[in-house]
């Protein structure tokens, strides 16, 4: 009885570490599985930013290039339209302040592009 006892309890025993082995492997093969959909996840997620991104950075570079030709010949035209009823200085101040505008959107233009040539490298 004594040997039938100490069989069973060894039994368990190598069952209950059986059973810890394969409750250890588990966990590490789900922690496993979990931390390669998460990484999936994000660089898709990293993807699509990256994409949203340019898609912006390339309206926003239409859209100031569209608009900075709108304004000079807006500009230019109102100005050419009175041309001989204002102040030849202050024709000068107006010409001043434009090539101002329409250098900083040139510089605006420039760094937006620089900035969507290198997402589009990465």
């Amino acid at each position: 009885a004594k040997f039938v006892l100490t069989h069973a309890f060894d039994m368990c025993s190598s069952i209950k570490q059986e059973l810890e082995t394969i409750i250890c492997d588990s966990e590490s093969t789900i922690k496993s599985a979990v931390d390669v959909a998460i990484a999936k996840e994000k660089q898709l997620h990293d993807k699509e930013t990256v994409q949203l991104k340019m898609e912006h950075a390339e309206a926003t570079l239409n859209l100031l290039e569209s608009t900075q030709s709108a304004v000079s010949a807006n500009i230019m035209m109102k100005l050419n339209t009175v041309m001989d009823e204002i102040d030849p200085e202050f024709k000068a101040q107006i010409e001043n302040m434009l090539n101002t505008y329409m250098q900083s959107c040139l510089t605006a233009g420039k760094a937006l592009q620089s900035d969507l040539d290198q997402m589009k490298e990465s």
